[in-house]
C-alpha cells in the first residue's frame, strides 16, 4: 500500500505538470480582422482559385504572394512589399518545399525568425508542414522539425500538419510533389478548416 504522504507528492507532481502544460499552450483566439495574407511557392501558386473558393465563403478577404521555386530564405529578406500592400490581420505561410535540395541545408531557423519578426504585429501566422512522401524537399523532417520549432519561439505561431493530412495520398499529386485539382480543394479545405479558430467576431 502507498503511503498516503507519497500519493500526496505524486498528486501534486501531476497537477504542476498540468500547469505547466497548460500555460505552455497557446489558445487560438479571433483576429481583429479577415484580411488573409497567404505566402507561399509553387504549390500555393497553382492552388489560387481552390484557395479563393474555400476562404472567401468564411468570409476572409485573401491576399495571395507566391512564386515557383522560392524559399525561407527568399520570402525572409522579401516579404515586406507583401505586408504592406495587404495588411493581413492573418498570415498563411507555404514554403520549406524548395529548402534542402540537392544541395547541404542551411540553418533555417534564422531565417524562419527574420521572417517571423516581420510578422510579429499579426493576430496570427499559420504555416503548413511540407509534405513528407513527396520528391521533394530530400530532408522534409528536417524542414518540419524548424518549423515546428520555431512555433515554440514565437506566440503567434500555429502549425497546420498538412504532412500528416497528405501522407499516402497519392492520388492527390500528379508529379509526386504539386496537388493536382484534388489535393488543392483537400489543402484549401485543410486551410479553411484550420482558420476558423481565429476568424473574427461578427459584428
Amino acid at each position: 500500500m502507498t503511503p498516503p504522504k507519497r500519493n500526496l507528492v505524486a498528486a501534486l507532481v501531476v497537477i504542476v505538470l498540468l500547469a505547466v502544460t497548460l500555460s505552455a499552450c497557446k489558445e487560438p483566439g479571433p483576429a481583429q480582422g479577415n484580411r488573409l495574407l497567404l505566402v507561399g511557392d509553387s504549390i500555393f501558386a497553382g492552388s489560387v482559385e481552390a484557395l479563393e473558393a474555400a476562404l472567401i465563403p468564411e468570409g476572409w478577404d485573401p491576399f495571395f504572394q507566391s512564386q515557383a521555386g522560392t524559399t525561407i530564405e527568399d520570402w525572409a529578406a522579401h516579404i515586406q512589399p507583401a505586408i504592406d500592400a495587404s495588411h493581413p490581420d492573418v498570415v498563411v505561410i507555404e514554403l520549406g518545399t524548395n529548402d534542402c535540395g540537392t544541395v547541404a541545408c542551411v540553418n533555417l531557423e534564422p531565417y524562419i525568425d527574420r521572417l517571423m519578426q516581420k510578422l510579429a504585429f499579426a493576430d496570427a501566422v499559420l504555416w503548413l508542414t511540407v509534405q513528407t512522401d513527396t520528391i521533394i524537399p530530400e530532408k522534409p523532417d528536417y524542414v518540419n522539425s524548424q518549423i515546428k520549432a520555431a512555433a515554440g519561439r514565437w506566440s503567434n505561431l500555429f502549425i497546420i500538419d498538412m504532412a500528416t493530412y497528405f501522407e499516402g495520398h497519392t492520388e492527390w499529386r500528379d508529379d509526386g510533389t504539386h496537388p493536382n485539382a484534388e489535393g488543392q480543394r483537400q489543402m484549401a479545405n485543410l486551410i479553411a478548416n484550420s482558420l476558423q479558430p481565429f476568424k473574427p467576431e461578427a459584428g
